[in-house]
């Protein structure tokens, strides 16, 4: 072979790859101007999900005892807008005054990301700090409501907030509105079927992104592909590999029948010992205590898994053992599920709602803790 003919052949091969190198630095630069300024205008939900890779930061953060709680001090900023905000205790919303104020009427909501509210930015979008407007608006012009929910909390990790968080703040008022997160600590095998989850549950070990996720043109392939999702999706890092539920690989290889006798099984025992032992440490402590029947819609803007017959027949036996709970031990009830409309405009998904559907649900929670009369002016 000729020196010529090798010179030849290294001059290509260094054309190619620095053709390579530049149409991946195009291919990046493009998709990084696509996410920045494009993207948010046609797919906001998407843009968002695509966006928080850049911080480099989740809004959650371990605990010892809950595994996992809001991240205190955590911002999220678009375009110069302040679009959510956790206070310095890890809640959704403003800083809480502590000592709570002589005269403040201080309501706290526990949940899950319902009550986050998480489809919705802003933190004045979600439920609870719509109710508090509501109510101050209708006279009751003391009171405060503080955004106690946390993605993916069951009754279980509110029994917990509200023992080391929630009392804390001094509660004038304690309204629970959480079951569906209780429905998947159902869907695992019996035998690891336990008050504290141990099947549906494991220790997140804080580590979250991808690595290769930090690209853009990655990001955006996989995102399209359906890959990228399960990587924003908290529940994939706390679900033990014995979960059967949503979020399980294995989800879609049992038949409907074997869900339905897993639930037979597994019913719904722990988390009404749950609603009870909030109940309890509320009343020593002379704390009104509401509990909630949860609201879902089957015809949402966007479809997850509650059209899956056993995932509503679930949830609905949730809400009877609520009811039931209510009726037995005389704890004050709001029956959201009945109230809340299922048109398709309030709701983002199966179980959380829209901005709109935010302020219907506040409008319901308002109107029905006026007429429980456990409000104070």
């Amino acid at each position: 072979m000729s020196s010529d003919t090798h010179k030849e052949k290294k001059y290509k091969l260094i054309a190619v790859l620095f053709g390579t190198l530049l149409a991946c630095f195009l291919i990046e630069f493009l998709s990084m101007i696509w996410i920045n300024y494009g993207m948010g205008k046609f797919n906001v939900y998407g843009h968002a999900d695509l966006k928080i890779i850049d911080r480099n930061e989740t809004k959650i953060s371990a605990h010892p005892y809950l595994n996992y709680v809001n991240r205190p001090f955590y911002e999220v900023k678009e375009e110069g807008k302040l679009t959510n905000r956790h206070n310095s205790d890890g809640f959704r919303g403003n800083e809480i005054i502590k000592p709570k104020p002589k005269g403040t009427f201080r309501i706290v909501f526990l949940g899950g990301s319902a009550i986050y509210t998480t489809r919705t930015q802003f933190p004045d979008y979600a439920i609870p700090s719509l109710t508090g407007k509501i109510l101050r608006q209708s006279g009751y012009t003391n009171v405060e409501a503080i955004n106690a929910g946390v993605v993916a909390y069951s009754s279980a990790e509110n029994l917990i907030n509200l023992q080391f968080k929630i009392f804390e703040l001094e509660p004038d008022l304690v309204v629970h509105y959480e079951a569906i997160n209780d429905v998947h600590n159902r869907y695992v095998p019996e035998n690891l079927f336990h008050a504290d989850n141990r099947g549906r549950l494991k220790r997140w070990n804080g580590e979250y992104f991808p690595w290769w996720s930090q690209s853009y043109a990655l990001r955006l392939i996989t995102y399209k592909l359906g890959y990228l999702q399960k990587y924003l999706f908290f529940d994939n890092y706390i679900s033990a590999d014995t979960y059967l539920g949503h979020t399980s690989d294995t989800f879609k290889d049992y038949s409907p029948d074997f869900y339905k006798d897993l639930l037979k099984k597994n019913t719904p025992k722990f988390f009404e010992e749950n609603i009870l032992s909030m109940y309890g440490m509320c009343k020593v402590r002379n704390i009104p205590f509401v509990v909630s029947t949860y609201a879902y819609s089957l015809d949402p803007i966007e479809k997850q898994y509650l059209h899956l017959n056993h995932y509503v027949d679930a949830l609905n036996e949730m809400n009877a053992a609520i009811e039931a709970l209510s009726k037995k031990y005389q704890i004050p009830l709001i029956e959201f599920e009945k109230k809340m409309p299922k048109t398709k405009p309030l709701w983002r998904d199966d179980v959380h709602v829209s901005r709109m559907g935010s302020m219907k649900s506040a409008e319901i929670f308002a109107a029905e803790l006026i007429k429980l009369n456990v409000l104070k002016k």
